[in-house]
């Protein structure tokens, strides 16, 4: 059941075909069908008002369907359209559906009985598409902020391939994207740390500082978090690993621990030598 009418805009230069669409539409069901009879009235309609839908008739007095599906793409309109042609007009339907229409008709002794199929067929399949593209963007928004994060960002998915290798794990690891992207984690990634990379198993996320080898095939220290990667509905779609540069933190704490080292030995070697020359003493100074 639909929410509210479906608005279609039947553009056809026959006003006898135009009229008899527009009243099966309407009492077929929720649709409320207007009619344009060239392309200059197309414009014209698109500025007035808002359709879900368009019947585009092939051919028009001032144009024909595919330079109003070019038309309609230079105005920026993400509009379904419907081609509509004559019998033996396969060939145009094709070209249609190549310049951006979303399906076609073919005008037959009983074409009006799956207009309304049609229309919904066109609209929710104009709709899946919006929210495919909105996904897409929205997952190239995403690669980009990680693309340009400071940590190193690798994405492997279930079947245990990389998908995603970000600039800073270029730069940290000394491998491109494309010589990692597309292959398995476990032979040319997870493996390469000490301890190993595992997924997280007892919960969503695991915090571990390892040992890696860096750019210039160097060991390095990295502060590894592996996380998780779950949909809304908490099905898991993989795992993410952020890393970061720790080198010059642990080369400090091992400085500093030698220090502390070295500081232990010389309070003990003081504290020897101060009982030393107290047994000497006393040997030297008996009661």
């Amino acid at each position: 059941v639909m929410a509210e009418p479906l608005r279609v805009l039947i553009v056809d230069d026959n006003p006898d075909h135009a009229r008899l669409a527009c009243e099966f539409l309407q009492a077929a069901g929720p649709y409320v069908a207007e009619t344009a009879a060239c392309l200059e009235d197309l414009w014209a309609q698109l500025e007035r008002a808002a359709y879900d839908v368009v019947l585009l008739d092939y051919s028009l007095p001032d144009g024909n369907g595919l330079e109003a599906l070019a038309g309609l793409a230079a105005r920026g309109q993400r509009l379904p359209v419907v081609m509509v042609t004559g019998r033996g007009d396969e060939r145009v339907a094709a070209q249609a559906i190549q310049r951006g229409a979303i399906d076609y008709l073919v005008k037959s002794g009983d074409y009006l009985s799956t207009l309304p199929a049609l229309v919904q067929k066109a609209v929710r399949a104009h709709q899946l598409m919006l929210s495919a593209q909105r996904s897409l963007e929205q997952i190239r928004y995403q690669a980009l902020l990680l693309d340009n994060v400071r940590e190193a960002v690798v994405v492997w998915d279930l079947a245990g391939r990389i998908t995603f290798w970000n600039r800073a794990a270029e730069d940290l690891f000394g491998w491109s994207a494309s010589e990692r992207v597309g292959r398995s984690a476990a032979e040319c990634y997870l493996g390469a740390f000490s301890p190993p990379i595992e997924p997280p198993s007892a919960g969503d996320e695991a915090q571990v500082e390892r040992q890696a080898p860096g750019r210039q095939r160097q060991p390095i220290w990295i502060s590894s978090r592996v996380t998780a990667l779950r949909e809304e509905s908490g099905r898991l779609l993989g795992c993410m690993d952020v890393s970061r540069d720790i080198t010059a933190r642990k080369q400090l704490e091992a400085q500093m621990q030698a220090a502390q080292t070295q500081l232990a030995q010389a309070t003990r070697l003081a504290a020897i030598g101060e009982l030393a020359a107290g047994v000497a003493h006393q040997i030297n100074n008996p009661l």
